[in-house]
């Protein structure tokens, strides 16, 4: 693990499997097809000064904001329709879970095809999928206490393309990026920005050139937040190893250049136990997926 301010990652003191699902408020996000994507807002937990009190759910008319967190996954291999896809994979419920807890909205969106949401998988593109997140974050901030200033991304696999994408695009509409974490990320070429993924996507994302002058990962590389990186060892499919070796640089030079960053790396194994743990002594997660989300998570919500 590395880190520029010194603060270690944290699991959680507390078992966030078993915390209760928080309220949902289920939406759909038009896109510019306007087709209806289907989403769920998960809103963080108030909890009041007594300790026996019950909690309440944050209201959109309390006079303080709270962060937001966009879970964004990646697409299925193939890029064809999956109407059996649900939002909450066991992941992604630990992550709302524990982020309500901490008093943190998140969001959840099925890409077009995917679920219930309308529109064709195939006929999608990294740009739409990043244009579809920016409809998804303003719907976020007009329906919850969401605080425009504190959109954190949770970005998985392709989603962490998305994610990278997304941090410029929401400056643009008046939002501003704090936190970023990128679990097994992929990043694409240019290339690949508009091809659709169940036509040129397969062939463009091969034009692996040069991983620095990706442009998902320029702007990460231009981003002045706090970014944690997660990869999985056994991957499917496997992660390049230029972009795990590059990415593993890219921490060490912020840290070495003093360039004001906060970064994290936290690299895990597929069940999400430590890789080479006698190599990263810091490291104190567990090997369970609960405490996994949680380290993920308090580096969100905190």
């Amino acid at each position: 693990m590395a880190t520029h301010e010194g603060q270690p990652l944290k699991s959680s003191s507390i078992d966030i499997g078993a915390l209760p699902m928080p309220p949902v408020e289920t939406l759909w996000v038009q896109n510019a097809k306007d087709e209806r994507l289907e989403a769920a807002i998960y809103r963080g937990y108030h909890d009041f000064t007594e300790a026996d009190e019950p909690r309440e759910v944050f209201d959109a008319r309390l006079e303080y904001n709270v962060p937001g967190v966009l879970i964004i996954p990646g697409i299925p291999k193939g890029g064809r329709n999956n109407k059996s896809e649900t939002l909450l994979s066991p992941m992604f419920q630990l992550y709302v879970k524990h982020l309500a807890d901490l008093g943190v909205n998140s969001m959840l969106m099925n890409a077009a095809g995917m679920g219930r949401s309308e529109g064709n998988t195939s006929l999608e593109s990294l740009n739409s999928l990043t244009n579809n997140w920016v409809a998804a974050a303003e719907e976020l901030v007009a329906h919850t206490n969401t605080d425009r200033w504190q959109i954190r991304l949770l970005g998985n696999s392709m989603g962490g393309h998305v994610a990278g994408s997304l941090i410029e695009r929401l400056e643009q509409h008046g939002m501003a990026v704090d936190r970023v974490a990128l679990v097994s990320p992929s990043f694409y070429p240019k290339i690949a920005q508009k091809a659709k993924f169940g036509h040129t996507f397969p062939l463009a994302r091969r034009h692996f050139i040069e991983f620095w002058n990706l442009p998902s990962y320029n702007a990460l590389n231009r981003y002045a937040g706090r970014l944690l990186i997660s990869f999985s060892h056994h991957d499917s499919p496997p992660i390049h190893p230029e972009e795990m070796a590059v990415a593993g640089d890219a921490v060490a030079a912020a840290i070495r250049e003093g360039r004001g960053l906060s970064f994290f790396s936290l690299f895990v194994k597929h069940n999400f136990a430590p890789l080479n743990k006698s190599d990263q002594a810091q490291l104190d997660v567990d090997k369970t997926m609960a405490e996994s989300a949680a380290v993920i998570t308090n580096f969100l919500g905190h």
